[in-house]
């Protein structure tokens, strides 16, 4: 059997100590090996203890946000430990953990055609325009007004007007943030200093 280290290729050694252990003896004193780590995985970082004993702990961490840890449809977490137990004999992990992270959005929410964004509508009247629909916003869902991220988002919109966070000052009706290249204001939208609706 021959292995090769990418990551170690540009390197010379001298001496290799490799220590192994039987399946056998592994499958006795050791949780079960975990699918816990692929190189092109960037969206988690997983601490995995050497031994696998009884009392061992693994931790994992989901980097960005919306990033996390589960299957769709099931409990999901962002961070957490899994630990390996000895159950009538048998070694194995107190959970099961569905790596890698992936971009999860809040109930209520869906995700937007990119899988980047979260949208979330309310079909409450903001009297106080702009400034009222963000509050209501942080407010209800922790979240602020949308961003448009594609021409294809507004597929997901229900019927209605609804405020975003993009905003003009300027006399010339420039929008900022900027829209998406594919969305036109003036096909699409309503402006109206300081707002757009």
């Amino acid at each position: 059997m021959s292995k090769v280290w990418e990551t170690m290729a540009d390197k010379t050694f001298e001496t290799v100590l490799l220590r192994v252990r039987s399946q056998v003896y592994d499958e006795a004193v050791a949780c079960p090996l975990l699918n816990v780590a692929h190189r092109w995985w960037s969206s988690v970082n997983v601490t995995v203890p050497i031994n696998r004993a009884v009392g061992d702990i693994l931790y994992y961490t989901c980097f960005g946000e919306n990033m996390m840890e589960g299957a769709e449809g099931m409990t999901r977490t962002s961070k957490g430990a899994v630990e390996c137990r000895n159950e009538d004999s048998v070694k194995v992990w107190n959970t099961t953990l569905t790596l890698p992270c992936t971009f999860t959005c809040p109930e209520a929410f869906v995700k937007s055609t990119s899988s980047s964004f979260c949208y979330g509508f309310s079909n409450e009247s903001s009297v106080s325009g702009i400034v009222g629909a963000s509050l209501s916003c942080h407010e209800l869902h922790n979240a602020t007004l949308a961003i448009l991220g594609s021409n294809s988002d507004l597929s997901l919109i229900p019927n209605g007007q609804y405020y975003t966070a993009h905003t003009t000052r300027n006399q010339d009706l420039a929008l900022f943030p900027t829209l998406p290249p594919d969305l036109m204001c003036d096909q699409y939208c309503q402006v109206s200093t300081p707002f757009l609706k």
